[in-house]
């Protein structure tokens, strides 16, 4: 295998053309709190307020576009980790495929201080510590630093997983982004050779559909709007908690907080748009992990992002969305599906009848 053969750039040439629409509804199984922005935050007299927009007289609950979009993006990362699990390996084992002479300082601030710090503090071990330490490859570097500081992280590198179908997008050194930095080409290539991916598909799928830094997303996410009436089909409550003392076990003196919420049963919807080549019939869910080793393998071109979004629904019969989920707020039922007959928008009221106009009459977003 040589160098230039094990990264391959996968990329769709973005338009605003729209291959297919979706309609994603979200039937809350239990008390619902998908908590407001900065608006809600100073305006609100409850410590917790729900998202709401001014409608009429009134204001009307909703799901932001970004909220629904992280949840999808959540559970179509989870989808492809359990699809390629054996392509998942252990960072130990990516990290001892890196050379000690590839080790750059740019590599290490961003692909393993960005990493352990979400477990030992970063003034623990500098950039310059790893990079002084001794080791034949990276993994033996990190591991010589830190037992330095006595702290073992071994179990750290060999137990948290990399992917080549789905990114850890909350480290920057380890995420996909464009154009490719050179600091992160031998990451890549110790990836291609831990998952025996040749070539390696970069940007990842996910990232392929949802977005990264450099490259913009092929689907567009609404808002979810409420279906019925507040007040008949559902209601915005609130609720008064006592905080529980850790030690003592009973309530905390003088620390009540209040939240507001939707009531179970309540029902939204929302839109998915993807654009890009035409879509042509649904792929089979079950023939998802072939359509996807074929295009990894550079054996088909098939627009992949479609064949993602298709199968999310099936992943995502219940789920969890907002604030106060171990609290036992937050089940959530959702479903995705394509939109090949028109809808009869007036039957919708508030926001969503509008929404669904949109929707219906756009051919480019």
């Amino acid at each position: 295998m040589t160098d230039e053969e094990q990264i391959k750039l996968f990329l769709y040439p973005h338009t605003r053309r729209i291959a297919a629409k979706y309609a994603v509804e979200i039937r809350a199984e239990s008390e619902l709190l998908v908590g407001g922005g900065s608006f809600e935050q100073a305006t609100s007299p409850f410590d917790i307020p729900a998202a709401k927009i001014p409608w009429g007289d009134s204001f009307i609950p909703y799901i932001p576009g970004s909220t629904l979009k992280g949840l999808l993006r959540a559970a179509a990362e989870e989808m492809m980790r359990t699809l390629f699990s054996n392509a998942s390996k252990s960072v130990a084992e990516v990290f001892e495929r890196i050379k000690a002479e590839e080790v750059g300082a740019e590599l290490v601030e961003k692909a393993v201080i960005k990493l352990l710090q979400q477990f030992v503090s970063p003034e623990l071990v500098r950039t310059e510590d790893v990079m002084k330490a001794g080791g034949d490859n990276l993994r033996q570097k990190v591991e010589n630093a830190y037992n330095k500081e006595k702290v073992d992280v071994s179990r750290i590198l060999a137990e948290l997983k990399v992917s080549p179908y789905a990114c850890p997008t909350v480290v920057e050194g380890l995420a996909c982004e464009l154009p490719l930095p050179p600091y992160k080409v031998p990451y890549l290539k110790a990836l291609a050779k831990a998952s025996g991916l040749d070539p390696l598909p970069y940007i990842c799928p996910i990232c392929l559909t949802f977005g990264a830094p450099g490259y913009a997303s092929n689907i567009l996410v609404t808002s979810a709007y409420p279906l019925g009436q507040l007040g008949k089909d559902y209601f915005i409550l609130e609720r008064t908690h006592v905080a529980i003392d850790r030690y003592t076990g009973a309530a905390a003196q003088q620390k009540l907080f209040t939240v507001e919420y939707i009531t179970a049963g309540a029902t939204f919807r929302g839109y998915l748009i993807l654009t890009g080549p035409e879509v042509r019939d649904a792929a089979k869910c079950d023939e998802l992990k072939t359509q996807l080793e074929n295009w990894a393998k550079g054996q088909t071109h098939s627009y992949i992002p479609y064949y993602v979004i298709q199968c999310l629904a099936e992943e995502l019969t219940n789920a969890t969305l907002g604030r106060r989920k171990s609290a036992g707020m937050g089940q959530v039922n959702i479903s995705i599906k394509k939109i090949d007959q028109p809808e009869n928008c007036d039957e919708y009221q508030g926001p969503l009848k509008d929404l669904c106009r949109w929707v219906h009459e756009a051919d480019t977003v």
